[in-house]
């Protein structure tokens, strides 16, 4: 089951109770508590029709949510307990614990009301109830002697909540468990019942009851700290949470519960938090050229040659990879993408201008060559990308005389420089990369001897350690750099930093306008007014995709198809909205089969409008404004 293997993996290796308990006893509350509502729902409808406040119980919350959202933190809390010496709980104890936090909530899993512990006869009704409902989680498997401690587990259930209910009187019980132990076991279960309920978002802990329980569970050698981003956006949102949870791991901070947008994590109560902005912009930073760049380089997305042989890729390239990894890319892809000839057409045009005496006569065209489209090429962006943008004159004259005398096309250099460029296309490198083959023959692109792959690195590697400074500073990144005010507006470190309470007008304003420009206007993003490049979908779209769905570009198409799949209210209600004309397939219904119900539903089992008398109407093209069929009917009455 794929929910016992994700909860598994969420269990330190050797914590063999709770592997048990996720073996044993989990599979059985998946099964039990899945559809019973913990809060909201059900339980909240009950509660407003008796007439109560249900203000606290309105969000939604699956009983088997609410017990597992409880039992792992706080048993995580109970092995760091112990880690640190502060507090030790024995098995057995854990387990009463465990028994009693699932069954806390009896009353709504049951639908019984208010559990009845008044007497000796109550308690023993409430001990089989318990032990039923136990025994339906397998609990026996788990925690074979449980019985022996039902008294313990109902004086622990009864008294999880602290408002109502409670019956904190003991000489009723009959425990198994030292009457001591139990004051700290029911601080445990409360601990779990606020946990998972009243923590939403990481700055909630700091003002909630969490707080004095923690404090009383570690003996006030722990309280609670956390990191928060005002957004959730993603791949963004996710590497960031995770650079500043490793600075404050570094800093002795325990992580401890995760959110999409931060962090609670346990601090102890001898360490003073330290945190330094510009550190974590930098560590941001590496992630994410880690993360990103290792994609980058092993998919190459966006990366391509057009018909001139420049290299075209997206902006965000020199945000992830150095100037040497992006050098080494485009040696590599012009092999590894030049999966045809491309210099047939170069080798035809020059021959055109053979014939038109455009060329020196020193000039003879070549016959085209799969390898001499990967050599140019590389030879093409080497010299646009790498050398041509250097602003030394000096250094790069001499960094082009040492690839050429790599390549010993010295000498045709100048001959090559008087070859004329023809629609953007720049020949002399494509015969240059001739006249290396052909002094070079029998060369293969990867393998032997020689090859172009061993040529492309020799040179890179020959150039590189002399112009990687220079490099860095021409390719700049152009996202990156905005990381630093990112963070300042959005980044919270409890008692450390605190984002920008008002947003930045004028900045905003710049990029809005930047984006609005009179010429070549972009589309703006909804949430930070910046711009982004898009592409128009197609004129008859397939909406419903997960990778187009819900995006922000305009629909720019006539119509909207799809599937019978998508005939729901959802989806037909979506393509409304949005302005497009319905081009859905029929999907069948059971009452298609009763001619009766037909008047009644407003069509037939054909998808076609018909009158109260069953008659089908005739289409009358479509009405743009009220987007639906115009239908007449012709019956004559």
């Amino acid at each position: 089951m794929l929910q016992i293997t994700l909860l598994e993996q969420a269990v330190a290796e050797d914590d063999d109770l709770m592997r048990q308990f996720v073996r044993l006893v989990v599979p059985k509350m998946i099964a039990e508590y899945t559809f019973i509502s913990a809060k909201g729902g059900r339980f909240a409808d009950l509660r407003r029709e008796e007439g109560l406040d249900v203000a606290r119980y309105e969000r939604d919350q699956s009983m088997l949510a609410h017990l597992l959202n409880g039992i792992f933190p706080t048993m995580s809390l109970v092995r760091l307990l112990a880690a640190h010496d502060i507090r030790h709980f024995s098995d057995e104890a854990c387990k009463v614990y465990l028994a009693a936090y699932c069954m806390h909530d009896l009353d709504k899993i049951l639908q019984t009301g208010a559990l009845d512990t008044r007497d000796r006869p109550a308690i023993d009704r409430v001990a089989e109830m318990v032990s039923q409902e136990l025994h339906k989680l397998d609990m026996d498997r788990f925690f074979p002697e449980y019985r022996q401690y039902l008294a313990d587990i109902i004086f622990l259930l009864v008294n999880t909540q602290r408002q109502k209910g409670t019956h904190l009187s003991p000489h009723l019980f009959r425990f198994g468990l030292n009457r001591k132990q139990l004051p700290i076991l029911r601080d445990l279960c409360t601990y779990s019942d606020v946990v998972t309920y009243t923590i939403r978002s990481p700055e909630e802990v700091m003002t909630s009851s969490l707080r004095e329980r923690l404090s009383y569970l570690s003996q006030d050698q722990f309280t609670f700290a956390y990191h928060k981003l005002s957004e959730v956006r993603g791949l963004l949102t996710n590497v960031l949470n995770n650079s500043v949870m490793k600075l404050l791991k570094e800093q002795g901070l325990i992580p401890y519960l995760f959110f999409p947008n931060g962090v609670i994590y346990l601090q102890p109560h001898h360490i003073e938090l330290a945190v330094n902005h510009n550190e974590v912009v930098e560590t941001a930073k590496t992630t994410f050229r880690q993360i990103c760049g290792r994609k980058i380089s092993h998919n190459a997305p966006g990366f391509k040659f057009d018909p001139k042989g420049r290299v075209k890729k997206p902006d965000y390239y020199h945000d992830f990879l150095s100037a040497a990894e992006y050098v080494r890319m485009i040696g590599r892809m012009a092999i590894q993408m030049t999966q045809r000839d491309i210099s047939t057409s170069p080798a035809a045009k020059m021959r055109q201008m053979k014939q038109g005496g455009l060329l020196p006569p020193e000039v003879e065209p070549f016959t085209p060559d799969l390898r001499i489209g990967a050599l140019a090429r590389f030879l093409i962006n080497l010299w646009n990308q790498v050398l041509d943008p250097l602003p030394d004159d000096k250094q790069r004259e001499q960094i082009q005389t040492q690839v050429l005398g790599r390549l010993g096309l010295t000498d045709l250099w100048p001959l090559a420089q008087q070859i004329p460029s023809r629609g953007g296309v720049d020949y002399k490198w494509f015969w240059l990369a001739a006249q290396y083959l052909a002094a070079h023959k029998g060369i293969d692109t990867l393998q032997g001897a020689g090859n172009l792959k061993d040529l492309f690195d020799d040179i890179i590697n020959t150039l590189l350690p002399q112009i990687t400074n220079q490099l860095e500073a021409l390719m700049p990144g152009v996202y990156l750099p905005h990381l630093d005010q990112y963070l300042k507006e959005t980044l919270e470190i409890s008692g450390a930093t605190q984002p920008a309470t008002r947003p930045d007008f004028a900045a905003e304003l710049a990029q809005y306008s930047a984006a609005k420009q009179p010429r070549k206007a972009s589309l703006i993003c909804t949430l930070c007014h910046s711009s982004y490049p898009t592409e128009k979908q197609a004129d008859s779209s397939v909406l419903f995709q997960p990778w187009v769905y819900k995006n922000k570009l305009t629909l720019y198409a006539g119509s909207n198809a799809g599937d019978a799949a998508f005939g729901y209210d959802l989806p037909l209600s979506t393509i409304f909205d949005l302005g497009a004309k319905r081009v859905v397939d029929l999907r069948a219904h059971q009452t298609d089969k009763d001619k009766t119900l037909w008047p009644v539903r407003g069509y037939d089992d054909k998808g076609r409008p018909v009158c109260e008398f069953g008659y089908a109407f005739t289409a009358n093209g479509f009405e743009a404004q009220r987007q639906r069929q115009l239908n007449i009917n012709r019956m004559v009455g």
